[in-house]
C-alpha cells in the first residue's frame, strides 16, 4: 500500500495524518534522514518517502510556500489584546499577559493558589497491599 499526498486545504499532507510536507521539510532542512523523520512522526518510512518525492516533483511550488510560512512564523508578533494569552486565576478572572515578558503567569497569592497545591499529599499514605505474598 503506497502512501498518498493529499490537499485538504492546509497544504499537501500525508494521507491519514495531519502532517504536511512542510513539516517534513523542516527536518529535511536540518539534515535528518527519512527514517529518522518517520520515527519522529511514528509513520512508516514509505509515508515520509512519498512526502519527499512530492517535494522533489513540486520543488518550486513547495519551496515558495515554505518560504512564506517561515516569513509568517518569523514576523508573527501579537499586536492586539485578543492575541495575548489569557491566564485564569482561582477566581476565574482572566489576566491578559504580554508574550515574552516575565509576567506571563501571575504570581501566586492566596487568591491564586494552583489546583495541584490544594490536593492532599500522598507522602504519608500507606502503600496498597501487594498480592505477591500469595506466591511465596
Amino acid at each position: 500500500m503506497g502512501a498518498k499526498i493529499i490537499d485538504r486545504g492546509r497544504g499537501p499532507e500525508i494521507e491519514g495524518t495531519r502532517i504536511t510536507v512542510y513539516d517534513v521539510m523542516d527536518y529535511l532542512q536540518e539534515g535528518w534522514r527519512y527514517d529518522q523523520i518517520a520515527g519522529l512522526f511514528r509513520l512508516p518510512p514509505d509515508d515520509i518517502q512519498a512526502a519527499i518525492q512530492y517535494i522533489e516533483s513540486h520543488y518550486a511550488e513547495v519551496m515558495a510556500d515554505y518560504q512564506q510560512i517561515l516569513i509568517l512564523q518569523r514576523d508573527f508578533i501579537p499586536t492586539t489584546e485578543a492575541a495575548r494569552p489569557v491566564v485564569f486565576d482561582a477566581r476565574d478572572k482572566p489576566h491578559n499577559c504580554a508574550v515574552g515578558d516575565k509576567t506571563t503567569l501571575p504570581r501566586p497569592t492566596r487568591d491564586r493558589i494552583p489546583v495541584w497545591a490544594t490536593l492532599p499529599s500522598t507522602a504519608n499514605t500507606p502503600a496498597a497491599p501487594s498480592n505477591h505474598s500469595r506466591f511465596f
